[in-house]
């Protein structure tokens, strides 16, 4: 464990912070194109499913929106990163971003999970139910 950290200003000229920030705000642009055009696609490609993958549809979106909140969480990090003054300010960014990411995989993941599971029991029951109908 560091038990003193030297604080040290970083110098970084600010017309390369400007740049930096400009950077971003392009990648961010670059990014809403994306997503909008994911959107449009994957809406078009659902419009072509049946009634019966409704899951399918609720793990795209489910999906979607991880997407969308994990590149939102990096741009964020990355607009605070360009902001950093020392190098203690740099470790506390980054020890935030790392925790946080976990915590967010984790609930990711588990929600993921349960999404899923609820998709198949739904189209188990679905299967039984066609067979009985049959």
């Amino acid at each position: 464990m560091i038990t003193s950290i030297t604080t040290t200003q970083l110098d970084i000229p600010s017309e390369i912070r400007v740049v930096a920030q400009r950077s971003i705000e392009q990648a961010k642009l670059a990014f809403d194109n994306y997503m909008r055009m994911t959107w449009d696609a994957s809406s078009t490609f659902q419009a072509q499913v049946d009634e019966s993958q409704m899951g399918a549809q609720e793990v795209r979106n489910k999906t979607m929106n991880f997407v969308l909140r994990n590149i939102t969480s990096r741009f964020e990090f990355c607009e605070r990163f360009v902001q950093v003054k020392d190098a203690e300010e740099l470790l506390r960014l980054l020890n935030d971003f790392i925790q946080s990411q976990m915590q967010i995989m984790s609930e990711q993941i588990k929600d993921l999970g349960l999404t899923l599971s609820k998709v198949a029991m739904d189209g188990m029951k679905g299967s039984k139910e066609s067979e009985l109908a049959a």
